[in-house]
């Protein structure tokens, strides 16, 4: 494990307010979605819970991811799941996006409860990550608006013309302070946007186009769908610390449960935690931590996959 100096620990607590919201104009939904050529066996690679910092050998954590993309030979699409950076610079974090893009492999991200604590404004790294002059991969879309989070994204799989299944990539958020201090959640103006998603593939049609959610911080559901994780779980998937979902519950789940479309929602956040659990027809996965950064279990880092 690699020792953690402890500005780095510092650094942590320090800037957990440094971020601020951005003030731009409303957008269409269309504006959120990129579209992709989707396939038979279309794979997904997530990686999460990376924290990368300015006080760590970036080649060493490297090691770590790119053990996935020679793993995963048929790569479509790689998804950074949150907590990518924490107390790091500028130059760093373009080294890593670089890296990232330097595998000719399109890619995204969203933005987990860490990723303000970076040595600049919130917004950089989604401005960014969204500059595809400079990372000819990314599929990532900066929008400037007013809607809660910084990193909300569509995906849309095309096959024919047709929109085949969708990804939404939600930023959760970091910290809440609102009904006591906490952590975040998907709030309600996103909510909004997520049913808006859908209702622009779907008016009209009587077979609904599949979906699925990305998002860092678990929803407060997870408390309950852990209970008879016993019985649900895949071989070897585990729970090995209690969740830390939002305090707050502002009703995500039975909007989505509403809507009907989301069969799957991935998440990452607890480190320790690798499970798939069926919760009232919708799959809870955790995502493997992609790095030694941060606590761990040395058993328990690596990627995960979809197809």
């Amino acid at each position: 494990m690699k020792k953690k100096s402890l500005l780095t620990i510092l650094c942590a607590f320090t800037l957990l307010n440094s971020s601020c919201s951005l003030k731009g104009a409303k957008h269409d939904i269309k504006d959120y979605v990129v579209e992709m050529n989707y396939h038979d066996n279309f794979n997904i690679g997530l990686l999460s819970d990376m924290h990368f910092s300015s006080y760590d050998s970036l080649e060493e954590d490297f090691k770590f991811i790119d053990i996935m993309y020679k793993e995963q030979a048929n790569l479509d699409l790689v998804v950074l799941l949150g907590d990518i950076f924490t107390c790091t610079s500028k130059k760093t974090i373009q080294a890593v996006l670089s890296h990232i893009d330097s595998k000719n492999v399109p890619w995204t991200l969203t933005f987990g409860n860490h990723d303000e604590q970076i040595y600049a404004d919130y917004q950089y790294i989604s401005r960014e990550a969204g500059n595809h002059k400079v990372y000819k991969n990314s599929v990532y879309v900066h929008v400037d608006d007013d809607m809660t989070g910084v990193a909300n994204n569509i995906i849309h799989l095309k096959k024919d013309n047709e929109v085949k299944h969708q990804i939404f990539v939600i930023d959760s958020n970091s910290y809440s302070y609102k009904f006591g201090a906490a952590y975040d959640y998907v709030h309600e103006d996103q909510i909004e946007w997520y049913k808006k998603g859908i209702e622009y593939v779907n008016a009209g049609k009587t077979n609904k186009v599949p979906s699925t959610i990305l998002q860092h911080i678990t929803l407060p559901e997870m408390f309950e769908a852990i209970k008879g994780y016993e019985n649900n779980l895949e071989t070897k998937e585990v729970i090995y610390e209690k969740p830390c979902p939002p305090k707050h519950n502002s009703g995500f789940f039975d909007v989505i449960k509403q809507c009907g479309t989301t069969k799957a929602i991935f998440f990452a956040h607890d480190h320790k935690n690798t499970a798939k659990i069926n919760y009232q027809g919708v799959d809870f996965v955790y995502t493997l931590k992609s790095t030694d950064n941060m606590y761990h279990m040395k058993d328990l880092l690596g990627y995960r996959n979809i197809v």
